[in-house]
């Protein structure tokens, strides 16, 4: 019968695997190579390795064969659904991957020990099944209408648009072909209209029911969703429900490029994972193209509204456009851009506006819907940049994050949803966002070295969208305020939440009338305006004023200003500040003033005689 040699190995001394039954001699020695132990390559399984060929026959060969598959120096692969279970995938020779067309996750780690070290990914064309649609839906529905499901699949994770463009996630759990329905695992958040953006997929990479998984030096540029972890529930015979835990994972150096949707989603029992130095830079870049003719326009924004001026650009073939000075835009969402008078585009010219596209999110940490262990997470260096919202944590608990970077995010930098204490962060830069942090139903998350910096108003759009460095709707949180640094302290409170703040206190002083020009009240607690100094808010501990912070809901208006001065016992307490001119909303300054036990505070606002009526707010930082 001579020498077998399987999966397409040639003949090398030492190298190959084979046996013989001929009872002769072979004449040379032959090392029979080791399934488990031995490395093959994609080469000895056919794999070519170009960049076009289908090489997914190929690894799902040696992915169902042999343990360790080390790829080929410089080489491209293409492939699509490959399950690695249980498989070690060495790419560290400068390897490169690409998605097939049409497959729903590119490599999916499972079972125990998965690994897969090294190499890029590309996916320019956005080959990964990715489907979109449109529907109409209300705040709170588990199941929505859309106009079609085709390519939708129970397990996938959808992204739904909502009416402040920010989006929910959640995951389909039900597909209804008959009336175009899909059910959600959790209701629809935000406020819904009709014709809202719906997006379904799972990953470039997914990990699924994997334990003591590692994924380590990889690139992934340009995907709709990068990188899935979570679990799947199977019946076992004669037995109950079981969930398998993906957990114990390692995930290091790892960056994602290019993103629309998520950079990292991690859901379900996902547990015990360990991040270190993982770069989430996300968004994509639109054009559209028009042609001149010699008016104002408008002309439309790819991809809706826009949030930072910064991320819309305009050129008339190959001229850049100055905003304020060749075009403004024609309302406050940024949906649009009208030239201005004198600078119109001529007749046929080439008129392109491209819009900087945020990715939705950064980083997913959505620990709802679980029954098991889901905590003993611990994210080292996390970026998030780029993104509407940068990191998510969602009903999270046991979990820390230290030395992470969430930046340049068209709505917050980090949002909470119904989280506990046990989530902590230390070392956090919350930056260039309208607002840092914002809570939702949360209980005494922690922050210590905390580094907020909002987006300068100069930078919005509108700047009357600047939202606070923190806001906490019926959620308490614990910031050390010692460790707290940043160019200012806006603070802001919802529902019925007191914030609990390490080694100080805060005070939200807030109008629910208009100040009418001309005047002078007093703010106390959230109510109406106070006639008189008296009474004010009862200071309950010794300790220092820290900030005072002042904002308005419609700006002075020009040559106008609203005036703010703070009280203790019906005394002026330091120097007033001021909000001045028009498209400005806030003031502050720093202090560092006593704060004695008992002594009752308000806050006086004096609106000049041809000011703009507004609503008005004063936070005090005490510590």
């Amino acid at each position: 019968m001579g020498i077998l040699y399987p999966l397409h190995v040639s003949p090398e001394y030492g190298r190959y695997t084979g046996y013989h039954d001929s009872g002769r001699s072979l004449g040379a020695p032959v090392r029979i190579r080791s399934k488990l132990q031995d490395w093959f390559s994609p080469e000895e399984a056919g794999a070519v390795g170009d960049g076009v060929t289908d090489d997914t026959a190929a690894f799902r060969l040696l992915a169902n064969e042999v343990n360790n598959i080390k790829c080929s120096s410089g080489k491209i692969y293409r492939v699509g659904e490959v399950d690695l279970d249980g498989r070690y995938v060495d790419a560290t020779a400068n390897v490169g991957f690409r998605p097939m067309a049409g497959s729903r996750y590119m490599f999916k780690l499972k079972g125990y020990d998965p690994r897969f070290f090294g190499g890029f990914t590309q996916d320019q064309s956005n080959a990964i099944a990715f489907q979109t649609t449109t529907a109409g839906y209300a705040a709170g529905a588990s199941t929505i209408v859309v106009a079609s499901v085709a390519g939708m699949e129970v397990g996938m994770v959808v992204f739904v648009e909502d009416s402040a463009n920010v989006w929910f996630h959640t995951v389909i759990t039900g597909i209804n072909t008959g009336t175009n329905t899909i059910s959600l695992r959790n209701p629809a958040a935000g406020a819904g209209f009709a014709g809202a953006r719906v997006a379904a997929m799972y990953g470039t990479f997914v990990i699924e029911d994997a334990t003591k998984w590692m994924m380590c030096h990889h690139n992934i540029v340009n995907s709709y969703g990068a990188i899935l972890m979570r679990t799947t529930v199977e019946k076992v015979p004669g037995k109950d429900d079981i969930i398998h835990v993906s957990n114990k994972g390692t995930m290091i150096d790892v960056a994602v490029d290019n993103f629309r949707y998520f950079g990292i989603c991690k859901m379900n029992e996902t547990a015990g994972v360990k991040i270190n130095d993982v770069k989430l830079w996300g968004g994509t870049s639109e054009t559209i193209h028009y042609v001149g003719n010699n008016t104002a326009g408008p002309y439309a924004v790819a991809d809706g509204a826009t949030y930072l001026k910064r991320n819309v650009t305009v050129k008339i073939g190959d001229s850049p456009k100055t905003l304020g000075v060749d075009f403004e835009y024609t309302d406050l969402s940024g949906a649009e851009i009208r030239f201005l008078s004198g600078r119109y585009p001529p007749i046929g010219s080439d008129i392109y506006v491209t819009k900087f596209c945020e990715g939705i999110r950064g980083f997913i940490e959505d620990q709802r819907n679980t029954s098991v262990i889901h905590g003993g997470n611990n994210y080292n260096q996390v970026e998030a940049l780029g993104l509407r919202i940068g990191i998510h944590c969602l009903n999270a608990e046991l979990t820390d994050f230290a030395n992470c970077i969430s930046d340049s995010c068209s709505k917050v930098s980090v949002q909470l949803e119904s989280c506990v204490e046990t989530l902590r962060f230390s070392e956090l830069f919350a930056g260039f966002a309208p607002a840092n942090i914002r809570a939702f139903s949360t209980q005494k998350s922690q922050f210590h070295g905390l580094y907020t910096n909002r987006v300068p108003p100069s930078e919005m759009v509108n700047p009357a969208l600047l939202d606070d460095n923190v806001y906490l709707y019926d959620s308490k949180i614990e910031i050390s305020l010692p460790e707290w640094s940043g160019p200012d302290y806006q603070m802001a409170f919802g529902g019925t939440s007191t914030p609990i703040l390490s080694g100080g206190e805060a005070f939200r002083l807030e109008s629910t009338d208009a100040l009418p020009a001309g005047n002078t009240k007093y703010l106390r607690v959230r109510g109406p305006f106070q006639t008189t100094v008296a009474p004010g808010e009862t200071v309950t501990s010794e300790g220092t004023f820290l900030w005072f912070v002042a904002r308005c809901s419609t700006s002075p208006g020009a040559g106008q200003s609203f005036t703010y001065q703070l009280y203790s016992n019906g005394a002026a307490l330091g120097s007033p500040i001021a909000i001045s001119g028009d498209g400005n909303y806030e003031a502050s300054a720093y202090l560092v003033l006593a704060a004695s036990l008992g002594v009752e505070i308000v806050v006086g606002v004096t609106a000049s005689g041809g000011a703009n009526a507004s609503i008005h707010r004063a936070t005090l930082l005490k510590r």
